[in-house]
């Protein structure tokens, strides 16, 4: 009876056992959710991943903090991510630099962008774009070319960071148009901005999100949106195609990824989240107001635009002989 008695009780405690774990797994997530974003606030990433969070929150039941972590391109918040615990509580909001363009720019990258993170979810897409002060003289595309080719390094150029899109975009046209800009990397375009609005720059190439309320103050304009079509939140702003250099198009996505590891069934939870929130009404109107377009799909898409976009940059690379100083 004694035997009896404790295989009772030890089949007790491990079907409770087993009860829990069934329902942690169930239940995720119990806890916050941080969402690391591997650059300055106030940033091109800041307002869609601040919006994207408070949309997850409520369908996941938990918070998500946004957490700025910058510095080297954005490698040293997503090496945070590819090292953290692979359950769920904490994923990375990220554009292409640190996942795609660290690849062939930084040696002994501290991470495998490719073993080390899993894709959750494209959360937007956005053309580049070239910004200039208000106070400088070149109006259109043709004219900035036209300018610098008769003053080589004479345009300062910011970008949000080397090795980033907006270095890309800057190697792009110089390669293809045969100019030469006085490129000047910052630590994200929050740092890059109080030198452009003092006009101690002449342009940036960066995303557009970041420039709404000085574009619509008149501070800054823009010379051109690099893509095909125009953008509902600067819709007098031509396009490349439109000003006549359909060889300048570049696009960047925002996206979502966990370390590897993370199970399953939480990545589907978190890209179901992600998925309906970009569906949402109110948040896709205000993201598109910052000048984004929402994607959504499956980590699978994300995967393969991942694939195409390696080979794209690789070559933009190579041809710019684009190096990290």
């Amino acid at each position: 009876m004694r035997r009896l008695g404790l295989m009772v009780a030890l089949g007790a405690l491990i079907a409770a056992a087993a009860a829990n774990v069934a329902l942690a797994q169930g239940g995720w997530p119990t806890k916050p959710i941080t969402m690391i974003v591997p650059y300055l606030a106030g940033g091109g990433a800041d307002p869609a991943a601040r919006l994207l969070a408070e949309g997850m929150s409520k369908r996941l039941g938990r918070p998500i903090v946004v957490d700025f972590k910058a510095g080297a391109n954005g490698t040293i918040g997503t090496q945070m991510v590819a090292n953290a615990a692979p359950d769920g509580y904490t994923i990375l909001f990220t554009p292409p630099a640190p996942i795609v363009n660290s690849k062939y720019l930084i040696p002994n990258l501290p991470y495998n962008p490719e073993k080390d993170l899993v894709p959750i979810i494209e959360v937007t897409t956005s053309p580049m774009a070239i910004m200039a002060n208000a106070d400088f003289g070149p109006k259109t595309l043709k004219e900035l070319i036209d300018y610098a080719k008769a003053n080589p390094d004479k345009v300062l150029a910011g970008t949000p960071g080397q090795g980033g899109s907006g270095h890309l975009m800057c190697a792009m046209v110089e390669v293809r148009e045969g100019v030469k800009f006085n490129m000047i990397p910052y630590r994200g375009t929050g740092g890059l901005l109080p030198d452009m609005l003092g006009g101690r720059l002449n342009i940036s190439f960066d995303l557009p999100a970041a420039y709404v309320s000085h574009v619509n103050s008149g501070k800054v304009r823009i010379i051109a949106v690099m893509g095909d079509k125009r953008i509902p939140s600067f819709p007098d702003a031509p396009t490349s195609v439109e000003s006549g250099y359909p060889q300048l198009q570049l696009s960047v996505w925002y996206a979502l990824f966990a370390p590897k590891g993370v199970p399953q069934d939480i990545v589907m939870k978190l890209n179901a989240a992600a998925n309906e929130a970009l569906k949402e009404p109110e948040i896709k109107a205000k993201i598109e107001q910052l000048g984004y377009q929402t994607a959504g799909g499956t980590p699978e898409q994300m995967a393969e635009n991942i694939r195409k976009e390696m080979s794209v940059v690789g070559e933009i690379v190579r041809l710019g002989n684009v190096k990290m100083e």
